[in-house]
């Protein structure tokens, strides 16, 4: 009997391989097949199409899932229901994300019934792999609950720990500064450019583009002017983001070899930054989001400080402050980060450090409002387009418009003609971004577009939800790879030539560095580091890790990036890195702050 239920276990391991493997080697394209006269050999053709074909990689990762399977399994005799869901959804995102990714719609989900099976199966083979992936990672930080004997750290080790801060600053430094020399003056962003024509007068300035950010990048452009060129102020921007971003992010992974986590996971970290070509991308990219990236990190390592110290010295409080502040004012969204986690943070602390937050998120709010609300006003400074935040309401109207134009009245083409442009602006509809729309909108009659948006939204929801989805795939699994911080390997635009900025010939280094860039983009395992939805799973495996475990307060830390990700979904771009890189540059901080919340003695 036990011989048989072993046995049967087995044969369950290796169907849960197979299916598992199959699922992700499945090519999510609609085929039709050629058997139309036969509708058995139609099936069967459009089945073996359905999946790349068989090699001894997949032969090897059947086998590697069958070991991994029996091992996890078998020590999970019960079912984790938390788990299943969180497994379930998973996969269910991923299978979601695809469909848009390929055919910007579901269709690929429901087109016939052999579809919709193929679609089951899909989530039903990715949603085993997930489930055995989340207890093994659980298993992990469990054991960790246990301890273990302080090992003796090595030599070498010790060198490097009582170093590090030194060492990261200095290596990522020099890994980013390669990049900087490969690509000088450095690549610009079309936003840069804007930015730039209200730092010089020549636009209409308004905070469409976060003023403050604009006054430093055109601060350090116009010095490079004086100097030498404005070449050399873009690289000097450049320069300044690099070692800000060095000095944070070796700031904080020092900090977790302080609290003797896992040496491993400060030094991973360290290497991640580094080298990963993303990292080197954004810094020689004269663009705000990420010196914006680099304040809401710090932001999070400081609550960071005060979560697992549980008090606020007055270094920390005006550290606080004055970070919340620049963050705010770096990126509008900033202030939807501070909030939520500094109102957290006060339920955290006790006492008087309870106050002391209080009043440190008081004083970035009142200063926050009064630096948006009547210092720029009183430079001249206009107010956003309201398009900005109505761009998701937009997009659905559009889509709405698209899909079933028969059904537009007369007096919603009116409607619709007041305030855009003209009603033939929605033609210009692009599921995956919010701006071909978004920019013709004029608000003149608002009440009456909200009332038929509401009127449209009642007859066909589910436009609106694809609307959304499809805007958002990107952030809601790793099904696309995206860096943004383009490299410049021809002239610049014309604005910036008439400033002076002339694209600098560095022989075989620029396109290296596009080389570097491609690499990034597509090598296999490599490429999986620019998906923004991989960030966005980890987010939610770290978050369901802390609510099984009963790790409550943990979740404070993890505000920041939950806020970031539903920000992103709402982004005007179904997948930009770069609206994603706050999220992606606090995943290895919270990785070690997972270990200190299992584990309290020394490990390496």
């Amino acid at each position: 009997m036990t011989e048989l239920k072993t046995i049967t276990k087995n044969v369950t391991m290796l169907l849960f391989a197979i299916i598992s493997v199959l699922s992700m080697s499945m090519r999510n394209t609609l085929y039709e097949g050629f058997c139309a006269e036969h509708k058995l050999g139609n099936i069967l053709s459009r089945f073996y199409n359905s999946f790349e074909r068989i090699d001894y990689l997949d032969v090897i990762a059947v086998i590697a899932l069958f070991v991994f399977f029996r091992k996890v399994f078998k020590r999970h005799k019960k079912i984790c229901l938390s788990a299943v869901f969180v497994s379930i959804l998973l996969a269910i995102s991923f299978v979601l994300a695809l469909s848009y990714y390929n055919y910007d719609s579901t269709i690929y989900l429901y087109y016939d019934n052999f579809q919709i099976l193929m679609s089951i199966f899909q989530v039903s083979g990715i949603s085993i792999l997930l489930y055995a992936i989340l207890n093994f990672i659980d298993d992990f930080f469990c054991d960790l609950k246990e301890g273990k004997d302080e090992l003796v750290d090595s030599k070498l080790i010790i060198f490097l720990k009582k170093h590090f801060f030194m060492i990261s600053v200095h290596f990522i430094f020099i890994c980013w500064l390669i990049w900087l020399l490969f690509t000088y003056p450095g690549s610009v962003n079309p936003d840069s450019i804007i930015q730039l024509q209200h730092f010089y007068g020549d636009l209409e300035w308004t905070v469409w583009q976060p003023p403050f950010s604009t006054v430093i990048m055109g601060g350090f452009f116009q010095l490079g002017k004086s100097i030498g060129n404005a070449g050399f102020g873009m690289f000097l921007y450049n320069l300044f983001q690099g070692i800000v971003g060095a000095l944070v992010f070796s700031y904080g992974l020092s900090r977790l070899v302080k609290r003797n986590v896992c040496f491993a996971i400060p030094f991973c970290g360290m290497l991640f930054f580094g080298l990963t070509p993303m990292w080197g991308s954004y810094v020689q990219w004269f663009e705000k989001d990420f010196l914006f990236t680099v304040f809401v990190t710090l932001f999070v390592i400081l609550v960071s400080e005060v979560y697992f110290e549980k008090k606020c010295n007055s270094k920390m409080l005006v550290s606080l402050i004055l970070t919340g502040i620049v963050m705010g004012l770096l990126r509008s969204n900033g202030i939807y980060v501070i909030v939520p986690t500094m109102l957290a943070l006060c339920f955290y602390v006790k006492g008087i450090e309870r106050k002391k937050i209080i009043a440190s998120f008081a004083i970035v709010v009142v200063l926050y409002v009064l630096i948006t609300k009547a210092v720029y006003p009183a430079f001249g400074i206009g107010k956003n387009s309201v398009a900005e935040t109505m761009g998701f309401m937009l997009q659905a109207t559009a889509r709405y418009v698209q899909e079933y134009p028969n059904e537009v009245t007369a007096y919603e083409k009116e409607v619709l003609s007041n305030n855009f442009y003209s009603y033939d602006c929605l033609s210009y509809y692009n599921p995956r971004i919010m701006d071909p729309v978004k920019i013709y909108y004029n608000h003149s009659d608002f009440k009456s577009y909200l009332k038929i948006w509401l009127e449209m939204f009642m007859k066909h929801p589910w436009v609106y939800v694809e609307s959304y989805l499809n805007g958002s795939y990107g952030y809601l699994a790793p099904v696309s790879r995206e860096i943004g911080a383009y490299i410049n390997l021809d002239n610049y635009d014309p604005y910036l030539l008439e400033h002076g900025v002339k694209h600098v010939e560095n022989g075989k280094l620029n396109y290296l560095a596009v080389w570097i860039w491609n690499i990034n983009l597509g090598m296999p395992f490599v490429n999986y580091t620019v998906s923004p939805g991989l960030y966005t799973w980890l987010s939610i495996i770290i978050l369901w890790l802390l609510l099984k475990n009963r790790k409550m307060s943990g979740i404070l830390l993890l505000i920041p990036s939950l806020v970031n990700i539903l920000v992103c979904t709402a982004s005007p771009l179904a997948d930009a890195m770069r609206y994603a890189l706050p999220t992606v540059a606090v995943i290895p901080f919270l990785i070690g702050w997972i270990f200190l919340l299992f584990f309290k003695k020394t490990c390496v």
